[in-house]
């Protein structure tokens, strides 16, 4: 009785839960759109030329932090120089870089030391040298090499350095588009009735884009998937969700790539906080307090327009690390201003902004991880309601391909960068992919950083750069496509291998154990050999689908096609193991030809082999660690013997299946 109730509390729970989220993206979806209706109509009129050349115009300070971006450095600085806006000046802060970053600015730009002075608002690292530019076409260039303290470190260093109205901060490796800097500052200008503290733009993945002296030539939409995937999430949360916060003034967030800040605002406020790695949000709800505190009028805006490109992680490793470090920072800003929760006194900031940050952000992957193992448990105990489960699954699957596409189509509406033939058709896909590839993986990345936030791991975490297409003109290699698919296929070839192994394995197990614990049967050398080469057919069938699948994912990615195929034959095989299980107890010699039964044979013959106990534990563990084991270690070293190893065992499948017909 007790398991039903957990169970109703649990699934319940959580579909209220789910309905909340679902409902509060709907909400989002619906409001930022007559927003970005409202941004577009009145930018028409703009005349920003006027405002990048006038002696008016606001003065600015880009500050751009640098630790081993050597790869892109120097592109990126020029991009930085050739913005057009008058009252500009440009710091660079070279963060202990150990990449020799120091010495390609150096070389590229001139650069000689200068005595400058050097007021500390904000306590920050040392100094060792402060560099400006022989060459006058560089003047705006202010390069600060200083001892390495992290990012929000670096950034209050060049806020005491810098001189100017406003500060941009922002990530070395972007590309700005040649407008991004007037856009940026529009709302500091317009704005009357409240002081504007702080405006943030758009990002975008530049990854597959082709880069020029530092400008944006051509936009692409990247060929891997995980970059890919990324500009769907970007495309969601700074088109539709940022807009929406933008609109009630609940913005908790500039992103650290671009943003700019009212300097006055910022040393008053104390400045970037060097102890979390959460920095950038961190610093935007510490300048809304301190405005609230003082009961003044202000605003956080927002910029729709696509103003600021970077590279987005390219392998799993690197986006782990990143969302790693988004958690950790999103829990210490929630931890430190955790008196915000529901307090009238901040208004909308302490009642509704900081409350869907608690719920919908920081809890979300929590619940989600805890609805999952949930489900495991129950599904072990036998209690599942399929049919809810199912519903609920569809519904949730359902709605965020709904909005994904939502999102996209608000993208081509407004500002459509993604123009080339088959480009949105690829991100449509990438939408439906989504939800299997690459949500689980961030899923389980912000639980790491959860736990590594307890554990007290706080360190930054290296985000390696591949780098830029840099050449002019230049086109991304194609391999052709007859080359992939061949690449694909001998690929599958040592996953098929290291499978037919745990087969053979489990089978041979399974000979040796049923003979311990009953009596072996009569000419017990022809009945194994039976069985065997009824797994080799079962094995044979089974790989007509999964090579299919393989390849098809491996034009995506190969590790995402690795990591999928892996999965399947693990649960693949544990079902086999359950077929064994009941042939071990009822003497019924189904072996482990899954194709002889339907859905419903299959979960009838796994449950009638003896539900879970001890043994069983011991014996699923056993065998996922196995194929694991197999998979890391032993299928890499069959290399050109894979080929060999399957068309033998295709053979004789084939063979038999031959001489069973006739």
């Amino acid at each position: 009785m007790w398991k039903l109730v957990l169970y109703d509390l649990f699934s319940y729970g959580i579909l209220i839960y789910s309905v909340s989220l679902l409902v509060s993206y709907i909400f989002i979806g619906i409001y930022s759109i007559g927003e970005t209706r409202r941004y577009l109509r009145k930018s028409s009129f703009t005349d920003y030329n006027l405002l990048a050349s006038s002696n008016y115009a606001p003065s600015v300070s880009i500050l751009a932090p640098a630790y081993n971006e050597g790869a892109n450095i120097i592109e990126n600085v020029r991009s930085l120089l050739s913005i057009h806006y008058n009252q500009l000046e440009l710091i660079v802060i070279n963060d202990g870089s150990k990449d020799g970053s120091m010495q390609k600015l150096i070389e590229a730009y001139d650069l000689e030391v200068v005595d400058i002075l050097y007021h500390q608002h904000i306590p920050a690292k040392q100094v060792k040298a402060v560099y400006k530019s022989s060459n006058t076409v560089y003047k705006k260039l202010i390069v600060i090499d200083k001892v390495n303290g992290g990012k929000a470190d670096a950034l209050n260093t060049g806020i005491n350095l810098a001189s100017n109205q406003y500060l941009v901060c922002i990530d070395v490796d972007c590309i700005l588009e040649q407008d991004a800097l007037l856009k940026l500052v529009k709302p500091f200008i317009e704005e009357t009735g409240k002081r504007v503290i702080a405006t943030g733009g758009v990002v975008r993945i530049a990854n597959s884009c082709i880069i020029q002296n530092g400008r944006l030539v051509e936009v692409n939409l990247p060929k891997g998937f995980l970059p890919r995937v990324q500009t769907l999430e970007y495309i969601r949360a700074f088109l539709l969700g940022r807009k929406a916060w933008s609109r009630l003034n609940g913005l908790l967030i500039i992103s650290g790539a671009f943003g700019a800040f009212d300097r006055e605002i910022v040393i008053k406020a104390g400045g970037y906080n060097p102890k979390t790695v959460g920095e950038d949000m961190e610093l935007i709800v510490r300048m809304r307090r301190y405005m609230e505190e003082l009961r003044l009028p202000y605003k956080v805006a927002y910029i729709p327009d696509p103003l600021c490109w970077t590279e987005a992680p390219a392998s799993y490793k690197i986006l782990g690390r990143q969302r790693n470090r988004w958690t950790r920072g999103t829990i210490e800003t929630l931890k430190i201003h955790r008196i915000l929760f529901f307090n009238p006194r901040y208004g909308l900031l302490g009642m509704f902004s900081y409350p869907y940050w608690f719920f919908f952000e920081f809890l979300a992957p929590i619940i989600e991880f805890i609805g999952m193992v949930g489900f495991i448990f129950f599904a072990i105990i036998g209690i599942v309601d399929w049919t809810f489960f199912l519903a609920l699954l569809g519904f949730v699957l359902t709605f965020g391909w709904l909005y994904s596409v939502f999102a996209i189509l608000m993208e081509v509406l407004t500002y459509n960068q993604y123009k080339k033939r088959g480009e949105l058709a690829k991100l449509i896909f990438t939408a439906f992919l989504e939800p299997f590839f690459f949500h689980p993986f961030v899923v389980w990345s912000a639980i790491r950083g959860n736990i590594d936030l307890v554990l007290k791991r706080n360190s930054w975490g290296e985000m390696t750069r591949q780098g830029f297409n840099l050449l002019p003109g230049a086109v991304v290699q194609n391999i052709p496509l007859a080359s992939r698919l061949r690449d694909g296929f001998f690929g599958y070839l040592n996953i098929a291998a290291g499978w037919l192994l745990m087969l053979v394995l489990l089978r041979i197990t399974d000979f040796i154990y049923n003979g311990f614990i009953h009596q072996y049967p009569g000419q017990p050398a022809y009945i194994f050999l039976l069985s065997l080469l009824n797994d080799l057919v079962f094995f044979l069938k089974i790989n007509l689908i999964f090579a299919g699948l393989y390849i098809l994912l491996f034009l995506a990615s190969k590790r995402l096609a690795n990591i999928i195929t892996v999965s399947l034959s693990i649960v693949v095989t544990l079902v086999s193991l359950g077929l064994m299980q009941y042939f071990s107890l009822s003497f019924v010699p189904l072996g482990a030809d899954l194709y002889g039964y339907s859905m419903k044979d299959i979960r009838q013959t796994v449950g009638a082999s003896g539900g879970i106990n001890t043994g069983i534990i011991v014996a699923i563990s056993t065998v996922v660690l196995g194929l694991l084991a197999i998979y890391k270690w032993v299928s890499p070293g069959f290399k050109g013997a894979a080929k060999w190893i399957n068309l033998t065992a295709g053979i004789i499948a084939v063979t038999w299946m031959i001489t069973t017909i006739f």
